[in-house]
């Protein structure tokens, strides 16, 4: 994706399957939340249209710009040879905070807010059976909610190596002092319940979730 000249981000899909996503291209000056939104509802629109992710975006080339979250320019798409080479070529040297921690569950979870001057951020989340924990940002949280998932994968790392369970390490943090990008959990919070991760992304102001890469 292209955006006044600037490389912002890449639409990927699976040469094997129906999986595709976007990947935004980091500290860019175009890099911007409401693309990777934006071409998420495109990715979703087209699938219940009965398009593949490829032939979306062979129709998408060449159109004319979004404000906002740029343009195609390429008629056919590169190829990579895996998912991580993928990833590195849009982001060279990037390592997702979340590696360690599985960003996902297939089981109902546990969640708990994180404010920064009483604005929430996102929410952390344990799953209820597995060890699946993560960070989620709020939509409408913009890059201060993108920015706060890297403090808090740390301490979810630092409780797991304390002996605590993802659950246990919801509350583990709940009153300590308000960091500056991360915010905090407040000393009052008590654990919500969603009945699966998905209902958690609907909570948190996320459409319905591409079809992407486990």
């Amino acid at each position: 994706m292209t955006l006044l000249g600037k490389v912002i981000g890449f639409l990927w899909a699976s040469g094997q399957d129906d999986k595709a996503h976007y990947e935004r291209r980091l500290g860019t000056d175009g890099d911007s939340f409401d693309a990777a939104v934006t071409w998420s509802r495109r990715m979703n629109e087209a699938k219940e249209a009965g398009l593949t992710p490829l032939g979306a975006m062979r129709r998408w080339a060449g159109t004319p710009p979004d404000a906002r979250a740029g343009l195609i320019a390429d008629a056919e798409p590169d190829e990579a040879p895996s998912y991580a080479a993928f990833t590195q070529m849009a982001n060279p040297g990037y390592t997702d905070p979340r590696e360690d921690l599985p960003p996902r569950t297939e089981h109902p979870v546990h969640y708990v807010p994180v404010v920064r001057a009483g604005r929430v951020l996102g929410f952390l989340w344990a799953s209820a059976e597995d060890e699946n924990a993560s960070y989620l940002p709020r939509r409408d949280a913009g890059r201060e909610g993108m920015d706060a998932m890297t403090p808090w994968m740390d301490r979810l790392r630092e409780a797991r190596d304390r002996g605590l369970t993802p659950r246990q390490a919801l509350l583990h943090r709940a009153g300590s002092r308000e960091d500056a990008v991360g915010g905090a959990i407040p000393a009052d919070a008590t654990e919500d319940e969603a009945p699966d991760l998905e209902t958690l992304r609907r909570r948190a102001g996320w459409p319905a979730t591409p079809i992407r890469a486990s």
